[in-house]
């Protein structure tokens, strides 16, 4: 090695931290209804109660939800999509389902979709970008669990940790 090459060590190098790797599932849905929000919160609990890692955007004061949501993606290796009727709309704010959803599906994340609307897949009112990329990500051969009523959020947790673990997608 010659005297003057860096060394990996060497102050002159900027140390690499290590990056964490995907462990988690993302948790995805629209921010703009307690209910839902309320509903996704559960269904966290109930996948943590199982021992299986989920990550749910709660951005404090003085926080970016734009960056928390960027990382949790990230960090992902599969994703719960709360597919209410305006889930996947495109509006612009650089951060919403439409990317969330694109990211997942141009790495091949593993989607679980939750249905909470009546008409599937969601088409956003006056929307037809998000209603297109749902349309093509939320074909018909993908099961989906289905909780219109939104009164199960334990159930539909368990369907996705029994789903997560026979797959394996967070444990290899």
């Amino acid at each position: 090695m010659e005297p003057d090459e860096p060394q990996a060590d060497d102050e002159a190098m900027p140390s690499a931290a290590p990056r964490p790797g995907r462990c988690h599932l993302l948790l995805s849905g629209r921010f703009n209804s307690e209910r839902v929000n309320n509903y996704m919160k559960a269904v966290k609990r109930r996948l943590e109660e199982r021992r299986i890692p989920a990550y749910m955007v709660q951005a404090q004061v003085g926080q970016s939800f734009a960056e928390l949501a960027w990382i949790g993606l990230s960090r992902a290796k599969g994703m719960v999509a709360f597919c209410t009727s305006d889930y996947g709309a495109y509006t612009g704010a650089g951060y919403e389902t439409f990317h969330e959803l694109e990211y997942a599906h141009d790495h091949q994340l593993q989607i679980f979709p939750i249905r909470l609307c009546e008409e599937w897949p969601p088409a956003p009112q006056d929307n037809p970008r998000g209603t297109i990329q749902n349309k093509l990500v939320f074909k018909n051969g993908l099961a989906f669990i289905d909780d219109r009523q939104m009164n199960n959020a334990e159930g539909a947790a368990d369907q996705i940790a029994d789903s997560v673990t026979s797959s394996g997608i967070l444990f290899n």
